[in-house]
């Protein structure tokens, strides 16, 4: 039917189903808590990061050298035979999102090497990273003392809202580092006990 034009005798008959379909339609209350469940569902949570650009946890140093070729060492080349428990390496003056002036460490464990956990440290006050950190990850989901943590099922992010540091980890290779590292610990032979010397008990 055009705008105007007189209502025919079908339109008539079906006005009263339409009213009832009307009068059936959700209530502003079960539309709110329909709204809140696809919300709900289709919620991102925490965003887990593989890595940091094109560091990707899991890759070798030598890989990661390659893609950041002046990124400096923190300590001695590790020997070849013995594989090394911790690599360490530094790029300083990095801009990560909005963070400026960054300083990131980048460690590497196991042989071959595998990279596991990525420090930063930036010019901004705790507050900048914060907000960098909940708008890239979403909300956290933990605390644990003064440090706020997003933990997922293979990553993790912790931050200190105090000094600003954070740090993005995976966990599984992370779990590995530790084992590793209190293995080693088991190893150093304790020191010993120095005996006392007997006195000897005077004579009556």
């Amino acid at each position: 039917m055009r705008c105007g034009q007189t209502p025919s005798a079908t339109a008539r008959e079906l006005a009263p189903s339409y009213r009832r379909r009307v009068s059936q339609r959700p209530t502003a209350r079960a539309l709110r808590r329909g709204l809140l469940a696809f919300l709900a569902c289709f919620s991102l949570g925490f965003v887990e990061p593989s890595g940091w650009e094109k560091a990707r946890f899991g890759m070798s140093a030598e890989e990661f050298l390659r893609a950041y070729p002046r990124a400096r060492s923190l300590e001695p080349e590790p020997s070849a035979a013995a594989g090394p428990l911790l690599r360490r390496f530094e790029l300083s003056g990095q801009k990560v999102g909005p963070l400026r002036d960054c300083q990131l460490q980048f460690h590497f464990t196991g042989q071959p090497s595998k990279l596991f956990r990525i420090e930063g440290r930036c010019a901004n006050a705790p507050e900048e990273v914060s907000r960098y950190l909940v708008a890239t990850y979403g909300e956290p989901t933990r605390t644990a003392g003064n440090v706020v943590l997003w933990s997922g099922k293979s990553a993790e992010v912790n931050f200190n809202p105090r000094g600003g540091a954070f740090s993005i980890n995976d966990i599984a290779l992370s779990r590995s580092f530790i084992g590793s590292l209190m293995g080693a610990l088991r190893q150093v032979p304790l020191a010993a006990t120095p005996q006392s010397t007997p006195v000897a008990t005077p004579a009556p």
